[in-house]
């Protein structure tokens, strides 16, 4: 399975569908868990968490063992608590991103 998480704050659940064996990325609005290292950001950082405002263009990629990079597209997404922090004039790119990292 992969999955995004849009909003992860701490990515505990990105952490949790890597626990399982799924394939799986945060995006987090706030530089907060970088700047101040905590829950599981410190091992998960640029791997699998990463920040980026999810309402500006912006394409995830992914370079699996011995192939190129290609663009990331997932079977799940999740985003609690993040819509209703997004300016109403940019929630079409919001859900245009959406769309295009969906299988």
């Amino acid at each position: 399975l992969r999955f995004m998480d849009l909003g992860c704050s701490g990515g505990l659940l990105v952490h949790d569908f890597l626990r399982r064996n799924h394939i799986a990325v945060g995006l987090e609005g706030s530089d907060y868990s970088v700047q101040h290292p905590r829950a599981e950001w410190p091992a998960l950082y640029k791997r699998n968490l990463f920040t980026c405002d999810v309402a500006k263009p912006y394409q995830v990629v992914i370079q699996e063992e011995n192939e190129p990079e290609k663009p990331f597209v997932c079977d799940a997404m999740s985003a609690w608590e993040v819509i209703e922090h997004i300016h109403p004039q940019r929630l079409g790119v919001f859900f245009e991103n959406i769309r295009k990292h969906l299988k």
